[in-house]
C-alpha cells in the first residue's frame, strides 16, 4: 500500500498546491470572528467531500468491474487521454481569461460570511466539489489507485493518506494562528502577498507535471 501511495504522491502535492482555496482561507483567518472554528469546518468539509468522491468511485469501479468485460488497459489509457485533453483546455483557458476581479469579490464575499460551524462545513464541501484545480489530479490519482492489485481496504487507506496531503497546506493556516496568535496575522499577510504574486506560475507549474505524468503513463499503455 505504501508503495502505491508513493507513486501517486507527486499527483496528491499537486492537488494540495491550491491558491485559490488558501486565499479563501487566508481572508477567513484574517477576518477575526470565530476564525478558528470556520477554518477548520471548511477544511473538515473539504477533506471528508475528498475522501467520499474516492471511495465512490473504488466502488463504481468495482462494480462494473464485476459486470462488464472490458478491456481495462484500454479503458484507463483511453481515460488517460481524455484527462490530458480536459487539463490542457481547462488550464489554458484559465491562464488566458484569468479574471482576476472575479476571483478577489469571491474570497472577500467568502471572508465576509459569519455563518456557523455546520454552515462553514457545507461551504468546505461545496468548494471541494467546484475546485477544478485540485479535482483534476485528484481524479487521475483516484483511477491509478483503483486499478491497483490491492484490495479494498488498502485502496481506502491510500485514499485517506492522499487526503491527508492534500488538506496539510490548509490545515497548517489555523494552526499558524494557533501557535502564533500575536503574529498570525502579518504571517498570513506575507502568504497572501506571495500567492497573489505568484498564482499563474503555480498553475503553470501544476500543469507541466500533470501533463508530463499523463504523458508518461499514456506511453506505457502505446508500447
Amino acid at each position: 500500500m505504501i508503495d502505491e501511495f508513493l507513486k501517486t504522491l507527486p499527483l496528491a502535492l499537486c492537488a494540495a498546491i491550491n491558491p485559490v482555496g488558501i486565499l479563501i482561507l487566508i481572508a477567513v483567518l484574517v477576518a477575526g470572528t470565530d476564525r478558528i472554528k470556520r477554518s477548520l469546518a471548511f477544511v473538515f468539509g473539504f477533506f471528508v467531500t475528498f475522501f467520499f468522491i474516492g471511495i465512490l468511485l473504488l466502488l463504481a469501479i468495482k462494480e462494473i468491474a464485476s459486470t462488464i468485460k472490458i478491456d481495462s488497459a484500454q479503458i484507463m489509457c483511453d481515460f488517460d487521454w481524455a484527462i490530458l485533453a480536459a487539463v490542457v483546455i481547462y488550464f489554458g483557458y484559465k491562464l488566458i481569461k484569468k479574471n482576476r476581479h472575479e476571483e478577489k469579490e469571491n474570497i472577500e464575499k467568502q471572508k465576509n460570511r459569519s455563518e456557523g460551524f455546520g454552515s462553514w462545513l457545507i461551504y468546505g464541501s461545496l468548494y471541494a466539489l467546484t475546485d477544478i484545480t485540485s479535482l483534476i489530479p485528484y481524479m487521475i490519482l483516484l483511477k491509478d489507485v483503483a486499478t491497483t492489485k490491492l484490495d479494498f481496504l488498502d485502496k481506502s487507506m491510500s485514499i485517506l493518506l492522499t487526503n491527508v496531503v492534500v488538506t496539510i497546506p490548509l490545515i497548517l493556516l489555523p494552526l499558524i494562528c494557533v501557535i502564533f496568535p500575536d503574529k498570525s496575522n502579518a504571517i498570513l499577510d506575507k502568504l497572501k502577498s506571495a500567492l497573489s504574486s505568484h498564482k499563474k506560475t503555480i498553475s503553470i507549474i501544476i500543469l507541466i507535471i500533470i501533463v508530463v505524468y499523463l504523458l508518461f503513463k499514456i506511453s506505457k499503455c502505446l508500447v
